[in-house]
């Protein structure tokens, strides 16, 4: 797919943010690369590579049983052109499960499956608050 930059990162929801980001940091090293405002925050979480683990909040209301929470972890590609990407996979036979979302930061994301129905994220960010200026 023209514009692909590669893994952005690797979302998984948790009941507890905050915890789970403290534990990934203690027990596997990780350190914040970014948190949101949000109450509770989400997390990026970095480990010696350019790919981050996001923690987000389980939403408001939510109410999916505990065992189906893995179906909300998601891979989430970085595109240059979030439109453009949506018009070639539509071509290509992929629908979106989803219309563009505005996000933090100006991003904007769009999620689809893939055949075997795993949550993938195509995102446009142009304000990376966890990138290092040289």
């Amino acid at each position: 797919m023209t514009g692909m930059l590669g893994i952005e990162h690797i979302g998984v929801m948790a009941r507890d943010p905050v915890e789970l980001a403290a534990w990934y940091q203690s027990a596997l090293g990780f350190e914040i690369a970014y948190k949101t405002d949000g109450s509770p925050p989400t997390y990026f979480l970095k480990r010696g590579s350019t790919t981050l683990l996001e923690i987000f909040p389980q939403w408001e209301g939510y109410n999916m049983p505990p065992s189906e929470v893995r179906k909300t972890t998601h891979i989430c590609f970085e595109v240059s052109d979030l439109e453009r990407a949506i018009q070639e996979l539509e071509e290509n036979g992929v629908p979106m499960t989803s219309a563009p979302i505005e996000v933090f930061l100006d991003g904007r994301i769009v999620f689809l499956q893939d055949p075997e129905g795993n949550l993938l994220q195509l995102i446009y960010r142009p304000v990376k608050p966890w990138a290092t200026t040289g």
